[in-house]
């Protein structure tokens, strides 16, 4: 199992620091934190590339480039310009529906996807979420499997109808984990620093360029930091628990 990451917030946080070349009235679901409503293109069906631009404000070092539900099997991302020497990743007989992109942190000023092929013929290309942004922190081991509890909360609303009989409704899905570290020796003081900035950030739990299981959602960190020594003693390390629950939105 490759090893848990929390990244900074997404960089793509409105709509006027993204462009494309097709379709922009749904350029919002491609950041709006549901993986299931998607940006697709109009017109774009055959090998004819589109793109997906996004423009930051000042220089911005990013490590790390997501896509969710996507239906790509050709495409290729750029930063700064469309040159090979400013390209991140070429992409071609891809199947997969997410993709998970790592590479050395990197100072840019925009960012491309050109969206080349899809994986079905005479279909439109389609994401439906992009990711951009910089880790915060790679664990140097996971915790164990009883000390991650990864949970999916639902909020659902019942009606009770005229004939007596229920209806339910599902609002949202939201995601919610805790983890539980013991004898960590390092990484304690990036994690308190993560927790005491009570800002959102990206969680991944199986990080990985191949075979990526698409679980990538922002978070908040919930309880107190309580890292402390293991067994009352400094020889050691530290044992904590984080509970991380999905931000609102999406």
């Amino acid at each position: 199992m490759a090893r848990m990451e929390f990244l900074k917030q997404n960089f793509l946080q409105t709509t006027t620091s993204g462009t494309v070349t097709s379709n922009p009235g749904l350029l919002a679901n491609i950041l709006d934190r549901n993986v299931r409503t998607r940006y697709s293109t109009s017109g774009y069906t055959s090998n004819t590339v589109a793109a997906v631009s996004v423009v930051f404000a000042t220089p911005t070092v990013i490590s790390h480039l997501i896509m969710q539900n996507h239906n790509l099997r050709d495409y290729r991302v750029y930063y700064n310009s469309l040159t090979i020497a400013n390209s991140l990743a070429n992409v071609t007989s891809n199947s997969a529906t997410a993709t998970y992109l790592s590479f050395a942190s990197t100072t840019v000023s925009s960012i491309d996807v050109q969206l080349s092929v899809p994986t079905t013929a005479d279909t439109e290309k389609a994401i439906g979420e992009l990711i951009v942004s910089e880790r915060l922190i790679q664990m140097t081991f996971n915790p164990t499997y009883e000390n991650f509890t990864p949970s999916n909360r639902v909020s659902r609303v019942y009606h009770k109808m005229p004939d007596g009989g229920i209806t339910a409704f599902n609002i949202s899905l939201k995601h919610k984990a805790k983890l539980r570290w013991e004898n960590l020796n390092t990484q304690t003081a990036l994690l308190q620093n993560i927790h005491d900035t009570a800002s959102a950030f990206v969680f991944i739990p199986e990080p990985t360029a191949t075979s990526w299981n698409a679980v990538a959602w922002e978070t908040l960190w919930t309880n107190d930091f309580n890292f402390t020594y293991d067994d009352n003693s400094k020889t050691q390390g530290l044992g904590g628990e984080i509970i991380l629950e999905e931000t609102a939105g999406g």
